[in-house]
């Protein structure tokens, strides 16, 4: 993505997180140190023109309140109101820390609970990011992370690499249509707002 310094792209920011467990690195080792899952937070600007630029993408396996930390560093960055993490019992581990930590820094935080939508991984993770990889939609910033997740895109669905950042961008699709989906119905119940086209709702 070429632009002069200073431009500003339009678009809208999103955070997205898929959990691990809590467990830090240095308290497991060997083998299984290496099979641990690691807690992925994607920072991604969804363009007007449908183009991805991920700016960050963190992983890591962090204990519960550096995990908090490192999310509402992600969403301070972007300054962004969008965030979606998946939902379950590593969510409600994570929640108090998170608000504790937004609290702390005065930021507010409104987290959409995200899930899998009863699909498969290979299934959600096609969808989401095949075609948007194929037609040169999605754009990475180099970061210290980028070959973990080069080697993720090439080898997925192998059992042998993390797919956890792949998670992670997944997610981006599910929020930005639930963002969507509520701005529309903002508009919809507002006094102000009136279809030219009763039979079309236009």
């Amino acid at each position: 993505m070429s632009h002069r310094k200073g431009d500003v792209i339009p678009g809208d920011w999103y955070v997205t997180v898929d959990l691990a467990g809590f467990a830090e690195e240095q308290k497991v080792g060997g083998y299984r140190r290496k099979r641990l899952d690691k807690t992925a937070i994607a920072v991604v600007k969804v363009l007007d023109d449908e183009r991805w630029w991920v700016r960050d993408l963190y992983l890591g396996r962090w204990g519960v309140e550096e995990t908090s930390r490192r999310i509402v560093d992600a969403v301070e960055s972007c300054k962004t109101m969008n965030l979606g993490i998946e939902k379950g019992a590593l969510y409600q581990a994570v929640a108090p820390y998170l608000q504790a930590e937004a609290a702390k820094r005065s930021i507010m935080l409104a987290v959409e609970p995200l899930s899998h939508e009863n699909r498969s991984k290979v299934e959600r993770i096609g969808w989401a990011l095949q075609g948007r990889m194929e037609h040169g939609k999605i754009i990475f910033r180099p970061g210290p992370h980028m070959k973990e997740i080069e080697d993720a895109f090439l080898n997925f669905p192998s059992a042998l690499v993390h797919d956890d950042a792949l998670d992670a961008l997944a997610y981006v699709v599910q929020l930005a249509e639930s963002r969507v989906f509520t701005r529309f119905a903002k508009v919809e119940n507002d006094s102000y707002w009136e279809p030219s086209d009763a039979e079309v709702g236009l």
